[in-house]
C-alpha cells in the first residue's frame, strides 16, 4: 500500500484493507434520493477534485488539522466543505485512537498529539468555519 499509493481500478467490496492505498487522500461519496454523504477521512485535498460532487453531509476527517497553517486549513475546508456544500459537517478522526470509543472524550495521547497537532488550533478553526 506504500509503494504505490495510486489505485488503477475501481474498488467493489468486499477487498482486503490494503487495497486501499496510502499516501494520496481518498474520499467515500454516497448518493441515494433521500440523501448524500461525504467521508472525508483525513486532513488531505487535492485542489478541485470534488468538483461537481454535492453531500449533504460531510464527514470531515480533521485529525492533524491544527498542526497545518492558517492558510493549509483555509484551503483544506474550501477543497473539501466549500465544494460539495452540505448542510452539516460532522468533525471524525480527531479524538485518541486508543481510548474507548464510549468516551470520555480524552483529545490525542502522548504518541498521538504530535499526529494530532494543535487539538485546540482544530476546534478553534472549526468554530469559525462554522460561524461565517
Amino acid at each position: 500500500a506504500l509503494g504505490d499509493p495510486l489505485i488503477t481500478e475501481p474498488l467493489v467490496p468486499p477487498v482486503a484493507a490494503f487495497d486501499y492505498r496510502l499516501g494520496v487522500p481518498y474520499v467515500l461519496h454516497v448518493s441515494h434520493p433521500r440523501g448524500s454523504w461525504l467521508v472525508v477521512g483525513s486532513a488531505g485535498y487535492e485542489e478541485r477534485a470534488l468538483e461537481g460532487l454535492q453531500a449533504d453531509t460531510v464527514f470531515l476527517g480533521v485529525g492533524g488539522l491544527g498542526s497545518q497553517t492558517a492558510d493549509y486549513r483555509q484551503a483544506f475546508w474550501r477543497e473539501t466543505v466549500g465544494r460539495v456544500a452540505p448542510s452539516r459537517v460532522i468533525p471524525i478522526h480527531y479524538d485518541s485512537l486508543t481510548a474507548p470509543a464510549e468516551g470520555p472524550f480524552r483529545g490525542p495521547s502522548n504518541a498521538e498529539a504530535f499526529l494530532a497537532g494543535g487539538l485546540e488550533n482544530t476546534r478553534l478553526f472549526l468554530e469559525q468555519m462554522a460561524a461565517d
